[in-house]
């Protein structure tokens, strides 16, 4: 757990600091590196079979997000997106007042395109990311709460 601390650290300290707008002369701006944090709601749900092999039946979870991250031009439109997010994650069970949350620390890196479109940019991206699970808890329909 203090590896995976250690590591966000040391990549937000290698993003730098971040800024809450951009400024609309930043838009069409190319050849500079912007950096920009996020937060926000988010749903997830876990699906598959049990241990006996019976469908999960579980219905989404709200939970939160936020982050930084970084916009490293590639040239002619093209980015370098890549960015360390915190997220809970986790799903409800059907039968009650189960809950089951999850902790996690994602680093993205994203490709980006943004051509111009009109008087702002049409934006198309995609990358992988990679997540660590930093704990959780499962609380039962009964209040009795495990951490994960």
């Amino acid at each position: 757990m203090k590896r995976i601390v250690l590591t966000a650290g040391i990549i937000s300290a290698l993003i730098g600091s971040a800024s809450a707008q951009r400024s609309p002369s930043m838009v069409r701006t190319a050849g500079k590196t912007t950096f920009g944090i996020h937060a926000g709601a988010n749903m997830f749900n876990i699906n598959g079979k049990n241990a006996v092999g019976t469908e999960l039946e579980n219905s989404l979870k709200t939970g939160f997000e936020a982050g930084i991250n970084a916009e490293i031009p590639l040239g002619s439109g093209s980015y370098l997106q890549p960015g360390v997010d915190f997220r809970k994650k986790g799903a409800e069970w059907n039968d009650g007042d189960s809950k089951l949350t999850l902790n996690y620390i994602d680093i993205p890196v994203n490709f980006i395109y943004k051509p111009v479109l009109g008087t702002g940019n049409f934006v198309l991206g995609f990358g992988p990311y990679i997540g660590f699970g930093i704990g959780g808890k499962l609380k039962s329909a009964d209040g009795q709460e495990v951490d994960v």
